[in-house]
């Protein structure tokens, strides 16, 4: 006889112990992944390149184009202080400088 069936009795067969340490293991996983994504903050897209933005955009962005209408994500290949243009959602690109 094994020390788990001893402490809950003899009339306890070991199936019926697996089967419950079993059901125990995924509560606590169900918990803790409820617990995990509830911290985790949400993902924001990242806009595509040379879409125009609204200066005060809240994501973080790597390499920006300023203009006198908002700002772009472009590729980091282009060096700060290089001249970059954006495009509006009307299809208009307007000019601009890289700033970071």
């Amino acid at each position: 006889m094994n020390t788990t069936s001893a402490t809950l009795g003899s009339s306890v067969r070991p199936a019926t112990i697996r089967r419950v340490r079993c059901e125990m293991r995924h509560g606590y996983l169900v918990g803790l992944m409820a617990i995990v994504l509830g911290v985790t903050p949400v993902q924001m897209t990242t806009p595509p390149f040379y879409a125009l933005l609204p200066s005060d955009y809240p994501g973080p962005l790597i390499r920006v184009c300023h203009t006198e209408y908002g700002i772009c994500l472009i590729p980091v290949t282009i060096q700060p202080g290089a001249p970059c243009e954006c495009v509006t959602a009307g299809g208009t690109w307007v000019s601009g400088v890289t700033v970071h």
